[in-house]
């Protein structure tokens, strides 16, 4: 008899075994997993030099249409703008600005079982020289004061000619631009934000061929 229980024993722990790894296959048909196609190559820049250009990331391996539930991308932290695009399988970001921390693209997949599914990858931006005989330790760009609530006053240091400026929302959106005249030692121009809602605005100097970036917290 005992012998007999321990045969009956092995043969239930098989048999839920079989069933387990049934069940496990199933889930794993039911949707693949995911990741992010897109430059994984560090992004060149210094604090007053960083490419303003537009990077396309693609969502790779995602399951039919009818699995799936929605797609959340998010950056961390978030310092770009993002734009979703293609019902969310798309997203775009703006670089914007020099991060010297590991920026952190991630998405996450909910299929319609219940499972949610997800990667990430990190953007890295990294410095870079500047070429023979340039001097760009000199130049500097302050906005003061810095967060405001609304009026702000430009500073540019050792800059002769014009200086084109942009500004954008954290939406990527441009809300304004001009140009400045800038004198060789130091130019001030008073700049207002007053009526513009509450949050972060990114200031892209051009000057020559040298791009500066400069946050702005309005409260």
């Amino acid at each position: 008899m005992k012998r007999f229980t321990v045969l009956l024993s092995t043969l239930l722990l098989m048999a839920t075994a079989t069933v387990l790894c049934a069940q496990g296959s199933s889930e794993e048909t039911r949707s693949s997993d995911v990741s992010i196609d897109g430059n994984l190559h560090p992004i060149g820049g210094s604090p007053t030099h960083i490419s303003t250009e537009i990077y396309k990331y693609d969502l790779a391996g995602l399951a039919a249409n009818g699995e799936v539930e929605s797609v959340t991308w998010t950056l961390n932290p978030n310092v770009w703008p993002m734009r979703i695009i293609s019902e969310g399988r798309q997203c775009e970001l703006r670089i914007l600005s020099f991060e010297s921390d590991t920026v952190y693209l991630k998405v996450t997949v909910n299929i319609n079982n219940g499972k949610e599914i997800m990667d990430s990858i990190p953007i890295v931006c990294v410095g870079y020289g500047y070429g023979v005989g340039e001097n760009h330790a000199t130049l500097s760009v302050e906005i003061a004061p810095n967060p405001t609530t609304g009026d702000v006053v430009l500073h540019l240091d050792n800059m002769q000619g014009n200086v084109g400026v942009s500004v954008f929302d954290m939406r990527g959106v441009q809300v304004d631009a001009f140009d400045l005249n800038a004198t060789a030692s130091r130019t001030e121009t008073a700049y207002s934000l007053q009526g513009k809602p509450a949050g972060m605005y990114v200031f892209i100097m051009r000057y020559g061929n040298r791009v500066m970036t400069q946050k702005v917290l309005v409260n």
